[in-house]
């Protein structure tokens, strides 16, 4: 589970921004929405322009450090958009903090002049330094340490892409190790936004949506007929063989081709909560989710990802009315400005309680800086 993120110096966050997973409340409803003692379900509201997409990417990030084989290729390693254009020096700065079970692994690494060159790395295990390694001089800190951890390992950084990523690729590592923990932890981290429907991460991986329908088409159409969709689903074979999703008319008629752009994402919805659920998602985050539905539908995806256990999901809006004790609570919504992420339970000296419509509470200014 990621514990803790801060960032600075990428995109429009000149400064440090900070995000403690950590910081939870003693709120007696809504308790899904924390797994592990850390805040599990999340919602971002903020006006545009404010960093929410930004800051999705900024936490997918370590995704193209660990494993840079997800990157797709529209993300050259020359974006000039990356870094803060407001700061004298091209540089951007990462701290993640992985917590699993009693273990924490805080990673954190600087890129510069390009995004895909780390001018600097450092890791430690439990608050331990492991190394602290800086390309540009190519000194190794902590050598004894690391030592110590993997000593078969010949410790040259200088011609690799990722110290850490060559570090647990050539280290036999047992499945409770911390640093394969992460490793696992990164590479099913997924971030899509409404832009690209769903169909593909941020980092290039896929949706494949029709192993999971064929599992649980029943249910499938049974939350589609709760939000008014008449037409269930079914799975036909093709004169050549292939499975196709279908719709059950007489004749039947193709779903991909024939289904609405609303019923494509919900579908591609109610999978990720499946891929969820079989914990092939870790981390998931949404950008605007809910740009294009009704609002009771809105409702209903967040019903949908909010019981999705073991797994960390955050969702962007710009929709108040999600920002609801219906659904989460004040220190699972935040809002996003001036450089800062703020829960609302911190962002007011209120007492919030679970009668309290923090949606009212915030077009009111309640929670504004």
């Amino acid at each position: 589970m990621l514990k803790l993120f801060e960032v600075e110096g990428y995109k429009n966050f000149k400064t440090k921004i900070s995000l403690d997973f950590s910081n939870v409340r003693e709120y007696k409803f809504n308790e899904e929405c924390l797994t592990d003692g850390l805040i599990g379900k999340m919602l971002i509201y903020g006006k545009n322009s404010q960093g929410k997409t930004n800051f999705g990417k900024a936490i997918s990030d370590v995704m193209s450090v660990l494993f840079p084989e997800l990157a797709s290729p529209e993300e050259g390693p020359f974006d000039k958009s990356y870094f803060n254009v407001h700061r004298k020096e091209m540089l951007a700065s990462f701290r993640y903090i992985f917590q699993f079970e009693k273990r924490t692994v805080e990673y954190i690494y600087k890129k510069k002049d390009f995004h895909d060159y780390l001018s600097y790395e450092k890791v430690l295990l439990d608050g331990v330094p492991l190394f602290e390694y800086d390309r540009k001089s190519n000194e190794l800190k902590y050598e004894e340490n690391l030592k110590a951890f993997t000593p078969t390992l010949i410790l040259n950084f200088n011609m690799v892409g990722a110290a850490l990523r060559f570090i647990i690729n050539n280290t036999a590592l047992d499945d409770s190790n911390p640093l394969k923990k992460t490793s696992e932890f990164v590479s099913k981290m997924y971030m899509a936004s409404v832009s690209n429907s769903l169909g593909k991460t941020s980092r290039g991986r896929r949706i494949s949506l029709l192993p999971t329908l064929k599992e649980n088409v029943e249910e499938f159409n049974e939350f589609f007929n709760d939000f008014g969709i008449t037409e269930n689903m079914k799975i036909i074979k093709d004169f050549d063989g292939e499975e196709k999703i279908y719709f059950d008319t007489d004749p039947p008629l193709p779903f991909l081709q024939i289904a609405s752009s609303g019923t494509l994402a919900l579908l591609r919805y109610l999978v990720l909560r499946k891929q969820l659920e079989r914990g092939e998602i870790s981390f998931l985050f949404l950008d605007e989710f809910d740009a294009f539905y009704h609002f009771e539908l809105a409702e209903g995806i967040v019903e949908i990802l909010k019981h999705a256990k073991s797994s960390q999901v955050i969702l962007t809006t710009h929709n108040n009315d999600l920002c609801s004790n219906k659904y989460l609570r004040p220190d699972c919504c935040f809002t996003i400005s001036n450089n800062k992420i703020t829960s609302f339970a911190d962002a007011t000296n209120r007492e919030l309680r679970e009668g309290h419509n923090i949606g009212k509470l915030n077009r009111s200014g309640e929670f504004d800086d």
